[in-house]
């Protein structure tokens, strides 16, 4: 078997330590207690990682040593736990199905008849845990003849460290998958570092001094179970040594924790009154630390961990039961530490307590990292250019704002108010807004549709309008609009691909996009997508136009004679790596299509389309046709480190307008667009959103790292709620990727 370097997951000094099984590198050995130093040699918490294509994965191992506890199974003390990756990113667990073979110092298991075709590719991605109480020794994977494997390396992303008793290090679940450590890193997707020292949790300064050199997530100290042994001022004097030793070296999160509940305190008080004493003294020290201005530091009381009566096996270490009620507890804590890990979700348009209904969200980040969030106000509960409702015409852009990226909201405010009176039936209706916020100044530009005439019904003579609105102040202040209809009509007068003129052109709401890399003057480029409709054609096509003046003024990307997407219906455009400009179009009968439009010379616009496709996981069997967005991010890959970048496309998962979710494909170089057969193909389904009524989306990259997404859901009377969510790349990407 060839499967290139073997490396281990789930410790740190992994380079110093090589390929040993144990926790600590030597160096640190020799300065630990006597029983710290024994017990780091046991590999808690650590695993392997590879990818195959074998329907057969045997392991074979060898210990020195395996512990012979009678409160451990012996699956968990001596046993290995093997998950695999599906194709929607759940981690789901193996069975050995009792194939297996234990002797006195090796132990062969073996996982039989693997479906390995439920995954792209025919290969899946695994994960071995290693037993928590034994010190291993070697470790063999033998794979079925011909198949593929391959070892995944661990990245750099910095881990959630953990240091406490035997609770931590794995007693007693019934298998290594379920101790709690290795639940909470499923569930969060964060990587753990295990320092569960079975007995030997007495926070030695030693101890603190080697977690001090992991560059951390977060530091979470659980260790009343051991150190309730210690006097109450043994505690607090250990306590606050350990917290400030961490703090000499990093400022991330520390939690500490309470001991358990002791669920059978009816019948032994005396047990509950000793750990509570120990609790309370930990409690004392957080409290001082807390007085003397440490910063960044959490608490967890005894009563979070929520151990019910049956999440004991013995009155000292959690069953199965009590170990999901662990990993619950700190994932939970987490949540609240570590909010850019962690989605959140706001509504911050109430269509269900609204007697006018909301529409077609907007959503654009200022420079100072503000959001701005726009939609329609319905008054004619319709699209803008229809009063079949109830007789009105009136539409309404409202916008809020947000200064903690999307947790809150300030009051409504009309940007572009409609007047069903208005002599200029232009100003009568204003909706499906798009937005950007340039990024080098507070200029913001919203455009939006106009007046009393639909898409479906403009024509030349009698267009829909295109008016811009903007602010020289961040979203503050607006100004009263330009209207730019005859601007943009213009641009398609005598060029299209059937001649003649267009009838109906609708530029799409969502976001107006900014590059990255081509500046001229004073302002980065922008971009828009639109369909064009011209009477008597079956199709003319969905097309891109760009300004180097913040919105003044407009021209079409490429020639027009010839349409980038024959979608004929609303599109997005980002900027691939390169400076390409890559189009997302919802096809008019379904499913989405995409192109590239690579530039010959950036400055003077020069360059050409490529030819449109069709993934084949977006036909419109798999997807609804409305309007998603699109964004390309700068990401790791979490299982090498490697840099690259990764496309997001929002879009519903289903053929009907619900489970709003996320397509996504690795961008490791220009070949995986060079051709439209490659930009089609990678396109990998990732996380849903809401399996709820949903819809409209766009989404723009916030100044922590995380995805802001604002969408539609609950649809009800002519509206949606408009709900914000806060995501980071790796729950959108199941656990792929994190942003670079």
């Amino acid at each position: 078997m060839q499967g290139g370097d073997f490396r281990i997951w789930g410790r740190a000094w992994n380079e110093e330590i090589g390929k040993e099984y144990a926790r600590l590198p030597e160096r640190l050995c020799a300065l630990m207690p006597v029983n710290v130093k024994k017990r780091s040699k046991n590999v808690a918490g650590l695993s392997v990682r590879f990818v195959s294509s074998s329907p057969v994965i045997q392991v074979k191992y060898t210990f020195a040593e395996k512990s012979n506890l009678p409160n451990l199974s012996l699956l968990n003390q001596a046993g290995i736990d093997l998950y695999a990756t599906d194709a929607t990113g759940r981690k789901r667990w193996i069975g050995n199905h009792m194939q297996w073979k234990f002797d006195k110092d090796t132990i062969i298991i073996s996982y039989d008849a693997l479906n390995t075709a439920i995954h792209p590719g025919g290969e899946l991605n695994f994960e071995l845990y290693l037993p928590p109480y034994s010190v291993v020794t070697s470790l063999r994977i033998g794979i079925s003849q011909n198949a593929s494997f391959r070892f995944l390396k661990p990245g750099e992303e910095r881990p959630v460290v953990i240091y406490g008793s035997s609770i931590v290090q794995g007693a007693s679940p019934s298998r290594p998958g379920l101790m709690w450590t290795n639940l909470l890193g499923r569930m969060s997707g964060l990587p753990m570092v295990n320092l569960g020292f079975s007995g030997a949790c007495l926070m030695e300064p030693e101890v603190f001094k080697a977690m001090a050199e992991v560059n951390a997530r977060c530091f979470i100290i659980d260790p009343v179970p051991n150190s309730y042994r210690l006097t109450e001022e043994e505690i607090i004097g250990r306590v606050r040594e350990g917290v400030r030793i961490l703090r000499q070296r990093s400022q991330v999160p520390i939690l500490l924790s309470e001991s358990y509940p002791q669920v059978d305190r009816y019948f032994y008080p005396a047990a509950e009154n000793s750990m509570r004493a120990a609790n309370k003294a930990l409690r004392r020290a957080f409290d001082s630390l807390r007085k003397e201005g440490v910063e960044n530091l959490y608490y967890q009381s005894s009563e979070a961990i929520a151990l019910p009566e049956e999440g004991m096996i013995e009155g000292t270490h959690p069953s199965d039961i009590g170990n999901e009620a662990y990993a619950r507890a700190y994932i939970r804590q987490l949540q609240v530490i570590l909010p850019n890990d962690f989605p959140y979700t706001t509504v911050v348009f109430d269509n269900a307590h609204s007697p006018v209904p909301f529409r077609i969200p907007a959503l654009t980040a200022t420079r100072d990292g503000r959001l701005l969030a726009a939609c329609d106000y319905r008054i004619n509960r319709a699209d803008v250019g229809w009063n079949h409702r109830n007789g009105l015409w009136e539409v309404d852009i409202v916008m809020k704002q947000s200064c903690d990226r999307g947790l809150t909201w300030v009051d409504s405010a009309c940007v572009a108010c409609g007047d069903e009176h208005a002599a200029d039936t232009v100003r009568t209706a204003f909706g499906d807004a798009s937005l950007v916020a340039d990024r080098t100044s507070d200029e913001v530009l919203l455009h939006c549709v106009a007046g009393k005439v639909g898409y479906q019904r403009a024509t030349r003579r009698d267009p829909q309008h295109a008016v811009f609105f903007r602010s020289a102040d961040g979203g503050y202040t607006w100004d009263h609009g330009t209207d730019l209809t005859e601007l943009i009509y213009a641009l398609y007068d005598g060029k299209l691909p059937n001649g003649g003129q267009a009838d109906g052109i609708f530029l799409t709401s969502g976001k107006i996009t900014q590059s990255r890399y081509i500046r001229k003057g004073r302002y980065y480029r922008l971009y828009i997508a639109h369909p064009v409709r011209q009477k008597n054609m079956s199709r003319c096509g969905t097309f891109v136009i760009y300004s180097d003046d913040f919105g003044r003024t407009w021209q079409v990307l490429g020639n027009p004679s010839k349409a980038p997407s024959i979608a004929q219906d609303e599109g997005k455009v980002d900027e691939l790596p390169d400076g390409s400009v890559l189009l997302s179009c919802r096809d008019m009968e379904g499913g989405r299509r995409y192109n590239v439009f690579t530039y010959s010379n950036a400055r003077k616009t020069k360059g050409s389309w490529g030819t449109e496709v069709m993934p084949y996981n977006m036909t419109s069997r798999e997807v609804n046709a409305c309007n998603g967005d699109l964004l390309i991010v700068s990401a790791t890959r979490r299982t090498d480190g490697k840099p690259m970048h990764v496309a997001l496309q929002s879009v519903p998962l289903s053929p009907r307008r619900d489970s709003l979710g996320f397509f996504f494909k690795e961008i490791a170089s220009a070949d995986d667009y060079a051709t439209a057969e490659r930009l089609g193909r990678g396109w990998r389904k990732g996380f849903c959103l809401t399996g709820e009524s949903s819809c409209y989306s766009t989404m723009v990259l916030m100044d922590n790292r995380c995805l802001g997404v604002l969408y539609e859901v609950r649809g009800k009377d002519d509206g949606y709620d408009i709900a914000f969510s806060s995501l980071p790349l790796w729950r959108i990407t199941n656990g792929q990727y994190e942003i670079r």
